[in-house]
């Protein structure tokens, strides 16, 4: 959940910054003035006024989060749907998977190199979690395929992955390769065809190897938690298009049944 562009831990922390600030102005208050009456009168007048402050800045934090990212859209005449969208990926891995409560904003549909891409920011809040929201930024470039559940990412992390999907851990026959990134797959033929020669080459160039990259139902994706630099975007999908094209030919279909549908 998300108030005034701010997340419930956000505000969360926010809360107890104010009362930080709150109770020492009560107590100088009691101290001043000599009384409960004086003293409750500054806590109040504190917290409302930390409060609407805090409100003022969680909106322009927001603004300033959502602004960006829609302007940038635009004026490369990409289609900016924003927030309360539908996730538009079948996806069947991590994180549209997990179990909790899922949001979806930020949804940006477009073109890339000739490649149908969206570019989407996505919470799932899970009891694991505590129930805040874990924030992930997903890009996704269109694949008239219908490929296995196939993570590569950099050697750490997301071994909850393999357990959620039945995935297993493989190895491929590069050791720089297995040495820089880590695989699961529910399919282990398929995912050795995914990661031929040239795909690995491609991961172990220096703008590959930050976050994980998942090829997913008609889609090859890049997620990484956190919420978008716009600055990255453009590399992303550049990436995410050298990856599509090179997905094996046995793979896809002859009839694409739509993009990302």
């Amino acid at each position: 959940m998300r108030v005034w562009g701010l997340s419930m831990l956000r505000w969360l922390k926010v809360t107890v910054v104010a009362l930080v600030l709150v109770v020492p102005a009560a107590v100088a208050g009691l101290a001043i003035g000599g009384g409960a009456l004086v003293g409750f009168g500054v806590f109040f007048f504190t917290l409302i006024v930390t409060i609407v402050g805090v409100g003022y800045l969680g909106f322009r934090w927001g603004r300033r989060n959502r602004v960006p990212i829609r302007t940038f859209a635009e004026s490369r005449g990409w289609t900016y749907i924003g927030e309360g969208a539908d996730i538009p990926l079948p996806a069947r891995g991590f994180p549209f998977s997990a179990k909790g409560i899922h949001s979806t904003w930020g949804l940006i549909e477009g073109e890339q190199g000739g490649t149908a891409f969206a570019i989407l920011s996505h919470s799932v809040s899970t009891r694991k979690s505590g129930n805040y929201p874990l924030v992930f930024s997903v890009a996704a470039a269109h694949v008239p395929a219908d490929l296995p559940v196939t993570v590569a990412r950099p050697q750490q992390g997301w071994e909850a992955f393999a357990a959620a999907v039945g995935a297993e851990d493989i190895d491929t026959e590069s050791a720089d390769f297995n040495e820089k990134w880590r695989v699961w797959s529910v399919d282990k033929r398929a995912a050795h065809a995914i990661l031929h020669p040239r795909v690995m080459e491609r991961l172990l160039e220096d703008d590959a190897g930050r976050f994980a990259i998942a090829w997913d139902s008609n889609a090859v994706m890049y997620i990484m938690k956190g919420t978008w630099n716009v600055k990255d975007i453009d590399g992303i999908l550049d990436l995410l298009v050298d990856l599509a094209v090179h997905v094996p030919a046995y793979l896809v279909r002859e009839r694409p049944e739509g993009v990302f549908k």
